[in-house]
């Protein structure tokens, strides 16, 4: 939820406005934590470049694992 909280400020549309209706509060509390974060998902769905940055920090961390994965072997050879 931390990275999509980071790109939702990093991404905004062309004309400098966000794209949601009303903009993200970190100071917000609402009393349906649950709701809200039912409302999260569903604007990270509709943001095509939420979906874009998260699934590349999915590849990345995998791929970084894999490689960790692999350096023992080659070092016992």
């Amino acid at each position: 939820m931390f990275i999509f909280h980071i790109s939702y400020f990093i991404f905004s549309t062309p004309d400098g406005r966000k794209s949601s209706r009303v903009a993200w509060n970190p100071l917000h509390r609402n009393r349906n934590r649950h709701q809200q974060n039912q409302t999260v998902w569903i604007q990270v769905l509709q943001r095509p470049e939420w979906v874009i940055t998260s699934s590349f920090f999915l590849l990345v961390s995998f791929s970084l694992m894999d490689l960790l994965r692999q350096v023992p072997r080659e070092y016992s050879q």
